[in-house]
């Protein structure tokens, strides 16, 4: 099965009512914790005219880069991992040609998977190679293959950013593990290291779902500094092993 470890040197993460890492912090520690999905996000890094144009997500997911590119500024690749990408635009455009409408101008040009990628290597004015991942539910930890992916290429540095929005009512009752209004990022950066260690595994029982998306899973754990721990994907598993003193 396969195996691989990293260090994480670095992480920021975005959502309503989640913005600073003390906040974070708790989120972590909280048995049942609320989301509030109704809560203003601030965006300091995004230009105004930039941030007027693009969802919440890919808001969430450009904010993360910007704030941890500006405290890592040698990082020399990225990749952004979402499930769903710009599913809601999308779908609001197939709704409007259904209806006989024309499209929004905008609402085409960035209804693409890569938005985010793109409008970061705009806005950040990075040429850098940067990937952009979806693979279902399991997104984050196939996203985090492709980092090792970068490492072994000879990038030294890597930006990890994974993150979702909102999912149209009418795709709903199709998903597996799917949270219901959650919208968020969290973002990494990785360099090579073995404090962070994750093994493939077959998975015990294919009836278990998880709560809540992979990243946050692992950042839960991550944040409570969990010597090993789980994260369940759709056919397979990942144990991780933590060694926070590394």
């Amino acid at each position: 099965m396969l195996s691989y470890s990293f260090d994480i040197l670095d992480w920021y993460g975005v959502a309503p009512g989640l913005c600073s890492s003390d906040l974070w912090q708790q989120w972590s520690s909280s048995q049942n914790y609320n989301w509030n999905m109704q809560q203003k996000v601030v965006f300091k890094k995004i230009p105004m005219m930039v941030a007027r144009r693009m969802s919440s997500s890919s808001k969430m997911a450009l904010e993360t880069a910007l704030q941890l590119l500006e405290k890592h500024t040698d990082i020399d690749a990225a990749v952004f991992v979402s499930r769903h990408g710009e599913l809601d635009r999308t779908y609001h455009i197939i709704k409007d040609l259904v209806s006989q409408k024309d499209p929004s101008p905008t609402s085409f040009t960035m209804s693409v998977h890569n938005t985010s990628a793109g409008l970061f290597t705009i806005e950040a004015k990075k040429n850098i190679p940067v990937s952009s991942l979806s693979a279902g539910a399991d997104s984050f930890q196939q996203g985090l293959l492709e980092v090792q992916a970068m490492l072994h290429s000879g990038k030294n540095k890597v930006l990890l950013i994974d993150f979702d929005g909102n999912v149209p009512a009418a795709y709903r009752s199709r998903l597996l593990f799917y949270q219901d209004g959650l919208v968020y990022a969290l973002g990494m950066v990785i360099v090579k290291g073995n404090s962070c260690i994750c093994q493939q595994q077959i998975k015990p029982d294919s009836s278990v779902v998880e709560s809540l998306p992979q990243s946050l899973i692992f950042l839960k754990h991550y944040l409570l500094k969990k010597k090993s721990f789980n994260v369940v994907g759709c056919r397979t598993q990942w144990q991780w092993s933590l060694n926070n003193e590394v």
